[in-house]
């Protein structure tokens, strides 16, 4: 059968449930990134990590070794430093480490969802600091719901929409779990692109290390 098939009302209420479920446990550690100076910038990241690793776009800190801060939406600041960043071909990642993490501290991380986990017709969530839903820089990221319309090497594609100020946050499924990092909009308002969670798993530890 087709996966991306009509969907009545009953499969629309599943959907809403799992959905509401996914959004208020990965919105938790999903945070605003913010860059100072005269380059400075925001965009969107997620934890994925409790010590402190924050996964954005490559994008986004653009350098290794760049001083930013990043807040959650629980109004938590942290003085965050870039690691490694890759924005070339298909891949568009960076890592963050936050730098003033108490032992204490108790971070919310998002789950990774395994290699070769996606498919198209598969529905997703994505969550990001849209400046045009979060101008009043809202303590909540926004949440918006798509499907994958294609999976092509690193990339995936989808068609909730994105926005500026998105870079960088979650694309995670109806489990909750990381499935992709916003890019870039696409060449159409439908088609919108994400490094896909394979590419996530090739080069995390290069990132890292």
């Amino acid at each position: 059968s087709d996966p991306i098939r009509s969907v009545d009302e009953t499969d629309l209420a599943a959907i809403e449930d799992r959905a509401i479920q996914a959004i208020n446990d990965a919105a938790a550690a999903t945070v605003l990134v913010t860059f100072r100076g005269r380059a400075g910038s925001s965009a969107s990241g997620v934890i994925i990590d409790p010590s402190g690793l924050v996964l954005t776009a490559g994008h986004v800190g653009d350098q290794p070794g760049r001083r930013g801060v990043i807040t959650l939406p629980d109004g938590r600041e942290f003085r965050v430093r870039t690691l490694g960043q890759i924005f070339e071909g298909d891949v568009d990642l960076g890592l963050i480490q936050i730098l003033n993490l108490d032992e204490e501290e108790d971070l919310p991380a998002v789950e990774l969802a395994p290699e070769d986990d996606l498919q198209d017709g598969d529905w997703v969530l994505t969550l990001g600091y849209a400046a045009a839903i979060s101008e009043a820089r809202r303590a909540d990221p926004a949440a918006r719901i798509g499907r994958i319309v294609a999976v092509d090497g690193g990339e995936i594609a989808v068609d909730s929409p994105f926005d500026a100020g998105d870079s960088g946050g979650p694309i995670i499924d109806l489990d909750g779990r990381l499935v992709g990092i916003v890019s870039r909009c696409g060449h159409e308002s439908w088609q919108n692109i994400g490094t896909g969670i394979d590419a996530i798993h090739a080069f995390l530890p290069r990132l890292e290390s």
